[in-house]
């Protein structure tokens, strides 16, 4: 399957897949609400101490010092993922070298915010596709299937007002057992700049979706069918049970939200 970036309206289009069981586990972080609209508040909470403190993902970034702290807030646009690395200074020991040598020891707890668009959310119409994901796109736009030459490929779903829009939706499904989202990045990535006229890819962030580690970028550029109209797009890839599935929504880059 040719590795296609196509489109679309960004602000309004969800993929979800039939929910899996997940291995239970004691939670040394709580996420309230668990799932929350696009852009409402959550509150993370941790129960546990360190000398250092350190949280990214959302509006924290990269990394931001919470030592001391219990509880914080963010109101996330999409599906967060949020790690703590905590750093603490273990309980004496005299068999423990490391404690006597006054070493701190690093642990990591990683908590993640599901944000979803209401499947019911006025203006959208929701598509189910036979293996087992569901979409939503804008009301009155079409759909079409598209079915590629390449062996075991699940192929193209395109949704958008005409062919070829300059706005549009597009979800791409690919059968794999070896690829990882940063392998289906470094392909996008490069489709891109095959594809697009001045070209500029950002930053890729990583991101939770459908319970899997997922990658998100949106990148700018002019389709060679719309060379006047300068476009953005953003991307959500992520693999899960035995398939990559690559989302992209593009619009004009005025109206990207």
């Amino acid at each position: 399957m040719r590795w296609m970036i196509p489109a679309a309206f960004c602000g309004l289009a969800v993929l979800t897949l039939t929910p899996r069981p997940a291995a239970a586990a004691a939670e040394a972080v709580a996420v309230v609400p668990k799932v929350v609209a696009p852009g409402k508040p959550i509150t993370l909470k941790w129960y546990f101490t360190g000398t250092k403190v350190l949280l990214s993902g959302g509006r924290f970034g990269k990394g931001a010092l919470v030592t001391g702290r219990t509880a914080v807030t963010d109101n996330p646009a999409r599906t967060t993922r949020y790690t703590f690395d905590v750093w603490y200074k273990p309980a004496a020991s005299a068999a423990d070298q490391n404690t006597a040598a006054g070493k701190l020891v690093h642990v990591q707890y990683v908590a993640t915010a599901q944000v979803e668009v209401p499947m019911s959310m006025p203006g959208l119409t929701s598509y189910h596709d036979p293996h087992g994901w569901q979409v939503s796109y804008p009301t009155g736009w079409k759909r079409d299937n598209v079915t590629t030459p390449d062996e075991g490929s699940d192929g193209l779903v395109y949704f958008q007002k005409e062919d070829d829009a300059v706005e549009r939706l597009v979800v791409a499904i690919i059968p794999t057992s070896t690829l990882t989202p940063d392998d289906i990045l470094k392909k996008v990535k490069a489709d891109v700049f095959s594809r697009y006229e001045a070209a500029d890819v950002g930053e890729a962030s990583a991101s939770t979706h459908a319970d899997v580690p997922a990658e998100i970028v949106t990148f700018t550029g002019k389709d060679p069918s719309h060379p006047e109209t300068k476009t953005q797009s953003l991307v959500l890839l992520f693999v899960r049970d035995g398939r990559a599935y690559i989302v992209s929504a593009r619009t004009e880059a005025s109206r990207f939200n």
